[in-house]
């Protein structure tokens, strides 16, 4: 708790104290929330963030957490706790991470854990994915007398969040008497 004094300036007149109390320090976050590109499941995406300390005193961060357990999150290089930035203009960057662990959206929250004050930072994200699935694990022909013809169908549907190519097919056995029937040429792009 200090005080504060005013006066008129105007002669001897007597100071008014008025008592001032802080309540923790005041940091600017730039980006406030980050915001990372598609990126698709197996790979990465970083963004940066800085912490910056305008105030006349230190800012002490005691913890870097993420809201949730199983976060697809990191901060790279984070910083030795209990992590002091310097006043009057001390910044401290921070490399945020994205790996999608599957397809969709994700957000987080990373909160910045001070001595005095706490703050969030809004964190989102959308694992992509390409991802075939067929109609059928197996075809059944039954029983097919010699010199005749049996015809199956079987369909790639993409169960993905972007659009599927399909290159070729081939028939994964050696048997010659199993072939593709059908007028498709190749590549072909399966919509989401």
């Amino acid at each position: 708790l200090s005080s504060l004094a005013l006066s008129s300036g105007e002669g001897d007149l007597s100071a008014i104290p008025i008592a001032v109390k802080s309540f923790g320090a005041v940091v600017d976050v730039v980006p406030d929330s980050l915001v990372f590109p598609n990126t698709f499941v197996g790979h990465h995406a970083s963004l940066v963030t800085t912490i910056t300390n305008p105030d006349l005193e230190a800012y002490d961060i005691q913890d870097l957490v993420f809201s949730r357990s199983d976060t697809v999150f990191v901060v790279d290089d984070k910083p030795v706790l209990p992590f002091v930035i310097s006043p009057e203009g001390g910044t401290l960057p921070l490399s945020i991470r994205f790996s999608p662990a599957e397809q969709g959206i994700v957000h987080d929250t990373l909160r910045v854990i001070g001595r005095d004050t706490t703050f969030a930072i809004p964190l989102r994200g959308i694992g992509l994915q390409s991802r075939a699935a067929l109609s059928a694990e197996s075809i059944n022909f039954g029983n097919v007398d010699v010199g005749k013809d049996s015809t199956r169908s079987v369909f790639i549907q993409n169960k993905g969040n972007v659009p599927f190519v399909v290159d070729s097919l081939r028939v994964g056995s050696k048997d010659t008497s199993f072939a593709f029937i059908g007028t498709t040429t190749f590549p072909e792009t399966l919509a989401v």
